[in-house]
């Protein structure tokens, strides 16, 4: 029989809940014969810190979901139809919890990042707004999706990265410039070197449980992990892959010379010690050796303009085919080789930084040149080609001096051709505010009320206006005060539409009234 859904009423006592519970746990089973399933129970909690309470003793056996705020709402049916990863939520959870939140993503998005997502896969997809937070728990055993995801394989890609990771062997340790190096001359014949741009070390994390080398889950190929967090990726790899080779790599690692984790996958103790084959050992060296061809070519081309933006390097130190085999007991720490290795890094990092700071500095010298050019060629349609020769011109320089930053330059003038836009859009507003405010009552003035009259004015759908609302605040608010209006400090702060929609109603109910001209219907109850 399919369990039902029952909805309790707010401060219904006890043993009213549980007739009802039984009446529905009746209805479902009858007729039928197989065993009665205990209907999902429906329960309204009085705030967040209720269900922090209960999300305390789940674990990670719940799912959480939201319901945005409307004029019909019904729990009942929103339960019946509601699906969990496939699974309908009644035969799954035996309660539901109910909160009302003034912001459902934020809350929920909290709630996610200190309990974590439970069984589901993903966050949930909502829209900032009033509503309501679901919590589904069962309080009688595991939860029937639980038990059907303990069956499965901890690599499952059906499974969330965070279930994944729960379940993995592998240990990730988050290491600095010399923890890196270290590891990668140690098991130089046996690790694999990947890049993650624009994450976190727990971010990595979760990337890793997913990821695939050589068509096999990393977490099913290596044992360990370590995870350093740089500004460049580009230059950490090209220089480690420079001294150490590319490992277990057969092609080129692809990074940007931007902020991210560089991840050095290592094999288990016994897969570090099996004796390499002699082919792999002769790939390394080709490897190395072609590195060494690379850069006796780019000593050639000096004096000649480099095709790559990033700064030319120093030259590499010539391989030691020698230190290939891997030694494990060797006490690294006081090798010198890795002492040396590990200064040349750290060179690296500084002179990088370096590095960063001047282009800054460039880049808000262009955006101060561009911003002097901007006004004449408003409405003209340049590419990046146009827009870098017409500041070389303007700057004095020689062309192809700033193709390294035509890019940069592209995305400095689409800002100043946003603000542009902005800002006239602006100017259209002010003037329709300065006839429309006017004709509102300054009792009532609120920054929800001017909004919706000026999208009305204006024959503009409801919320259009969302991105100029701190802008439609601070003019009528400035208009106001010009005029001697009193504001109450926190109208625009928090303060519910339906309040200053009622005081607009009530005027325009008393003009109706005097009049006898206009009838104005009931106010619907909200939910």
């Amino acid at each position: 029989a399919t369990p039902g859904v029952v909805v309790l009423d707010e401060g219904e006592d006890e043993a009213a809940a549980k007739e009802k519970v039984a009446a529905a746990a009746d209805a479902a089973g009858a007729g039928d014969s197989e065993p009665q399933r205990r209907p999902l129970v429906c329960s309204r909690l009085d705030n967040l810190r209720d269900l922090h309470a209960v999300l305390q003793e789940q674990g990670h056996d719940f799912w959480l979901s939201c319901l945005a705020e409307g004029a019909h709402i019904s729990f009942q049916k929103s339960l019946e139809k509601m699906i969990c990863d496939g699974m309908p939520a009644a035969e799954a959870f035996t309660h539901c919890y109910v909160t009302r939140a003034l912001d459902i993503k934020a809350e929920t998005n909290a709630l996610i990042d200190q309990y974590g997502l439970g069984l589901r896969r993903k966050r949930v997809h909502a829209k900032s707004g009033p509503g309501y937070i679901l919590l589904l728990v069962n309080q009688e055993t595991f939860s029937a999706l639980s038990k059907r995801n303990s069956l499965r394989k901890g690599t499952d890609k059906r499974l969330s990265t965070e279930e994944r990771l729960r379940r993995t062997s592998m240990r990730f340790v988050e290491v600095d410039a010399k923890g890196l190096l270290r590891m990668a001359k140690k098991h130089q014949l046996s690790y694999w070197l990947t890049t993650f741009s624009r994450v976190t070390f727990n971010e990595c994390k979760h990337r890793i449980v997913a990821a695939k080398m050589d068509k096999e889950f990393a977490t099913e190929r290596f044992a360990m992990c370590f995870i350093y967090q740089t500004n460049n990726l580009y230059r950490v790899c090209q220089r480690i892959v420079a001294i150490y080779g590319m490992g277990l790599r057969k092609h080129k690692i692809h990074s940007k010379a931007e902020a991210g984790c560089v991840a050095l996958l290592v094999s288990t103790k016994e897969a570090i010690e099996k004796p390499i084959a002699a082919k792999e050992v002769s790939r390394i060296k080709v490897q190395l050796d072609q590195t060494k061809k690379k850069k006796k070519k780019k000593k050639k081309k000096k004096g000649k303009v480099a095709k790559d933006t990033e700064p030319q390097e120093p030259d590499l130190p010539e391989p030691d085919y020698s230190s290939l085999a891997p030694a494990p007991d060797a006490d690294l720490a006081d090798n010198a080789a890795v002492n040396a290795d590990v200064a040349e890094v750290e060179m690296l990092m500084r002179s990088h930084a370096e590095a960063e700071v001047r282009r800054v500095k460039q880049l808000r010298f262009l955006e101060r040149r561009l911003a002097m050019l901007f006004p004449p060629l408003v409405g003209q349609q340049l590419t990046p080609q146009q827009l870098q020769g017409m500041l070389e011109k303007a700057i004095h320089k020689p062309p192809g001096r700033l193709a390294p930053f035509r890019r940069e330059i592209a995305q400095i003038w689409e800002s100043l051709i946003e603000a542009d836009k902005h800002q006239r859009q602006l100017r259209v507003l002010e003037r329709r505010l300065e006839a429309l405010l006017p004709t509102l009552p300054p009792e009532s003035l609120h920054t929800e009320l001017v909004q919706a009259k000026l999208e009305e004015n204006m024959q503009r759908p409801a919320g259009r206006f969302d991105k100029f609302r701190s802008d439609i605040e601070a003019f009528w608010r400035g208009w106001a005060e010009a005029r001697g209006i009193t504001v109450d400090p926190t109208s625009g702060q928090g303060h519910p539409l339906r309040d200053a929609l009622a005081a607009e109603r009530s005027r325009v109910e008393a003009e109706a009234m005097q009049s006898g001209s206009v009838q104005v219907p009931a106010t619907p109850t909200s939910p």
